[in-house]
């Protein structure tokens, strides 16, 4: 062994300490009091957090949407496959709902 190290020397590594217990009432009073205002904080925290998560649940429900778009229907392919030919921005062969009569 080296001379700088012998295997007595280690660290002690604190590890998670709990909180003392309270010694008097006032004592409890303030910690219940510290614990009340964090669990209210929280609480706030959470209810913003879901306000938020519903706000990007509706955008992405409104983005994933199909869109509303209009095309000039130039004639009907297949009437029995329900498909016909419309110009959008450009020439595209569709199948019409079963809704169309």
């Amino acid at each position: 062994m080296d001379e700088d190290t012998t295997p007595t020397d280690r660290t002690a590594v604190p590890g998670p300490q709990s909180a003392p217990s309270p010694s008097s009432p006032a004592e409890a009073a303030g910690r219940a009091e510290l614990v009340e205002r964090k669990n209210r904080t929280l609480a706030k925290a959470l209810r913003t957090a879901r306000h938020e998560l519903e706000a990007a649940h509706a955008e992405i429900e409104r983005l994933s949407s199909p869109a509303l778009t209009y095309a000039t229907v130039l004639g009907v392919v297949d009437p029995l496959q329900r498909t016909l030919d419309v110009v959008e921005s450009s020439l595209v062969r569709v199948r019409a709902s079963s809704r169309l009569t």
